[in-house]
């Protein structure tokens, strides 16, 4: 039983989420070698300056005891400064570990009673040594998932499709000739690890009566916007957005060309645009891009 304590111990030590632990004692190694540097390099200098006070503190001792000896003195001082250094020290460590150790008002991960901060701490040094995944996909599918996927990982990338042609996406890419930002919008809201304030900000869209703005979500005007900041970059642009949301991953469109899906149908008429093709009562025979040959990201 003992054994198996130690070796869990051990395991636990070697594992990365001990990396707190190593941060500390590189801390406290790393001063006790500056102390010394600083007491190699400058001992001459202040054996002087000590001899010179301590001369004067020995006068001072002696004045204050009334005899030819006063070490009672300076010894009783030197109590009061170990006490008063000793009392700060304590306080100062107890409080630092009392808030390190404030309790979650609410589980983390299923575990009632653990380090609300150190939780978090390890939970990040977990995701970033999570598997590396890829998901390709689009619509509400892929932004479903990836909710899912990034409770595992932050090594997520999604590789997001940019045929959307309707609502606020399709009028952003007629008003500003950029590729649909919704299906990205939504990737990036999946991933986020920022405030829910946030995220529910991003997904906030304009109800009827507000003139230009009506049926506009406020993430893909936001995303228009880091565009136009861009200089039209989009891959900048999503960087912007994902600093802003700190979100776990990437997210890159399939493209950034503007394309749009092509359908032939049953009667052998051709459509195009997802929202005219979703529209129509029609079987689709083929479905493909146009332009045909599109440059991926």
């Amino acid at each position: 039983m003992k054994r198996r304590r130690k070796s869990r111990r051990l395991q636990n030590w070697l594992l990365p989420t001990a990396d707190l632990y190593r941060y500390v004692i590189l801390a406290g190694g790393g001063f006790i070698v500056l102390l010394l540097g600083i007491h190699m390099s400058f001992q001459h200098i202040y054996h002087s300056f000590f001899d010179i006070v301590g001369d004067a503190w020995d006068a001072t001792a002696r004045e204050i005891a009334g005899a030819p000896d006063g070490r009672w003195v300076t010894h009783t001082v030197g109590l009061v400064f170990m006490a008063i250094g000793g009392y700060g020290i304590f306080r100062g460590t107890r409080g630092f570990f009392r808030k390190l150790g404030t309790t979650a008002q609410t589980p983390i991960n299923g575990k009632k009673g653990k380090n609300a901060l150190v939780q978090g701490y390890l939970k990040r040094q977990q995701l970033a040594r999570g598997p590396r995944i890829v998901a390709i996909g689009g619509g509400t599918g892929l932004s479903t998932l990836l909710r899912g996927l990034k409770q595992y990982s932050s090594n997520i990338t999604a590789i997001v499709t940019v045929t959307d042609d309707g609502g606020s996406s399709g009028r952003l890419t007629q008003e500003m000739n950029i590729i649909p930002p919704g299906d990205l919008r939504n990737c990036l809201v999946a991933l986020a690890d920022a405030e829910k304030r946030m995220t529910d900000l991003f997904q906030y869209r304009f109800s009827q009566g507000t003139g230009a703005l009506s049926g506009h979500s406020v993430g893909n005007l936001l995303l228009a916007g880091f565009v136009e900041q861009a200089g039209g970059d989009f891959d900048e642009a999503l960087q912007l957005a994902s600093e802003v949301l700190a979100i776990r991953g990437r997210v890159i469109p399939s493209t950034t060309e503007r394309v749009t899906l092509r359908a032939l149908m049953e009667d052998g008429s051709t459509l195009d645009g997802e929202t005219t093709i979703v529209d129509s009562d029609l079987k689709i025979q083929r479905i493909y891009l146009n332009p045909a040959q599109v440059r991926p990201h």
